[in-house]
């Protein structure tokens, strides 16, 4: 699984997000930048990924999935705040930290995208990014989200060290505020008329 150019479109599909699904995700990796240590699924026991399950499921307006490749749990999509009269949602997608790079990303979000405008028959596709996060900027630009505005959100890693070289490399994305620490967040929007379909077909 860890070859690029071995992964197989038609080993990856979508299930309801189920709480087994949520206890296999206890066994994944973690982030090593400081940048995405809010990013780690930090879970170590059934009651804690209970408690996920339901907040990610309960709300009626949410939809969530597992994703699965080869029968292995690699991540999970979110469609949050559904409005059937527009036919649009907002967009989460996390995948297991020890296969982020490996290409996974521009396998699973085509093949979703896919299925959300011709077999869901929606409009629309909104998400929020962190302006730091390059690779998931590049990938949702290749697919053809367009940013629409900005904000600036409290960032959650109070320990972050602001002389790691990382963080001198994004640091146009922060803004300290007295004490706090704030990075910018990117709202985007991908309509069914803009979706680069040939990178999929």
């Amino acid at each position: 699984m860890r070859d690029r150019l071995a992964i197989r479109p038609d080993y990856i599909y979508f299930e309801p997000l189920k709480l087994d699904h949520v206890l296999k995700m206890m066994n994944w990796g973690r982030h090593q930048s400081q940048l995405f240590q809010d990013y780690n699924f930090n879970f170590s026991n059934q009651s804690q990924c209970s408690l996920f399950y339901l907040e990610k499921t309960l709300p009626p307006l949410n939809s969530y999935f597992a994703i699965i490749y080869a029968e292995e749990v690699i991540g999970f999509l979110g469609n949050k705040n559904i409005n059937w009269l527009t036919r649009s949602s907002t967009l989460g997608l996390v995948l297991n930290p020890s296969l982020v790079g490996l290409g996974f990303g521009s396998v699973v979000l085509p093949k979703f995208l896919d299925y959300y405008f011709n077999e869901k028959s929606m409009k629309k596709m909104k998400l929020l990014v962190a302006a730091y996060n390059d690779r998931a900027l590049k990938l949702y630009k290749k697919v053809g989200f367009k940013k629409v505005s900005q904000h600036l959100e409290p960032y959650p890693n109070l320990t972050i060290d602001p002389d790691s070289q990382e963080y001198l490399d994004h640091q146009d994305a922060f803004v300290k505020k007295g004490s706090v620490l704030y990075n910018y967040v990117y709202k985007m929007e991908l309509r069914k008329e803009d979706f680069n379909f040939e990178i999929y077909s």
